[in-house]
């Protein structure tokens, strides 16, 4: 699968709208989604405020909500959202089932803008076929995190191998495409 020049305009502009909750979502990670439907953009939005829902309500269009808990109160702040509940049996949202909602309704592109813990679930559980990354040139100290909460390897043998695609550079940053192998 190869990324056309509409999802990486998306993906870039979910950056930007990332980019708006810099001074206000620490200690959380700063999230900017675009949704889109056959190549038109039905919605979009970004994590406001810390301590707010994380779910937020992306500006015109529909908006599919996933859920582990329901929460009647949640729900009913999220106006004109669907909520789907998929628990799995630790209280998180099953991304199976999510993946297999997700390509009922007959989307097959995802893009996360995420913190390293969901970005590294979908790793460990098997659910991620190519990776589409954005390496921005700065180093940060050692008390960041990665960009996927993996298991810690003891040995090389572990490692997760990647075919690179495609690498190129897209303004400042790098976007580096690769499937896994």
């Amino acid at each position: 699968m190869s990324f056309s020049a509409v999802a990486h305009g998306m993906v870039a502009r979910a950056l930007q709208l990332a980019e708006r909750g810099l001074w206000t979502t620490t200690p959380n990670p700063r999230v900017g989604c675009v949704l889109a439907r056959d190549g038109e953009v039905v919605g979009e939005g970004w994590h406001e405020k810390a301590g707010e829902p994380h779910a937020e309500i992306l500006r015109g269009g529909p908006v599919l909500v996933a859920a582990a808990v329901d929460d009647e109160k949640r729900a009913n702040s999220l106006r004109a959202a669907e909520v789907v509940l998929l628990p799995n049996a630790h209280g998180k949202v099953e991304l199976k089932d999510l993946l297999e909602e997700f390509g009922r309704r007959g989307i097959n592109e995802i893009h996360a803008e995420a913190g390293f813990k969901l970005n590294g679930s979908p790793l460990r559980e098997g659910l991620v076929d190519e990776l589409l990354l954005y390496l921005a040139p700065c180093l940060i100290g050692h008390q960041a995190s990665g960009l996927f909460n993996l298991p810690e390897l003891t040995s090389l043998d572990g490692k997760c191998r990647l075919a690179i695609r495609d690498l190129r550079q897209i303004g400042e940053d790098i976007r580096l495409i690769a499937r896994l192998r």
